[in-house]
């Protein structure tokens, strides 16, 4: 991390309103935020800068690449980074844990995305 308890978070979304509101709520709130409407440019990103993040906030249907794939990924580059991820669909953790069985997720965010209840998180989540 670049400073002392700043989380840096890597925000991956393909619609651009969403990555803007999140990544402007994170910075009020003392985050780094670097945003990727697209998700295979943000893995290469990700391959390059891994340990420069404490969390990826990624959509889970996005083109090119899902967040699934995207979380299977970045957890073979870097297993400690914190996983949430935002779907619209209505999804419980459980049935998450089917479809990534071997892959720890932190945590999952319905869209709309309730800024409050981001902020939140963040804030229960140890960021080691």
């Amino acid at each position: 991390m670049a400073e002392q308890n700043k989380k840096s978070i890597l925000v991956v979304d393909d619609e651009p309103d969403i990555i803007t509101i999140i990544k402007m709520a994170l910075q009020r709130n003392g985050c780094g935020v670097k945003e990727f409407t697209n998700p295979l440019l943000a893995l290469q990103h990700f391959e390059l800068n891994s340990t420069e993040y404490d969390m990826i906030l990624s959509d889970i249907r996005m083109p090119g690449m899902n967040g699934f794939d995207l979380v299977r990924k970045v957890k073979t580059i870097n297993p400690q980074v914190k996983i949430l991820l935002m779907t619209a669909f209505e999804m419980q953790k459980s049935e998450l844990e089917k479809v990534l069985p071997s892959v720890k997720v932190d945590g999952l965010i319905q869209k709309p995305v309730s800024m409050r209840a981001l902020v939140s998180l963040l804030e229960r989540r140890p960021f080691v």
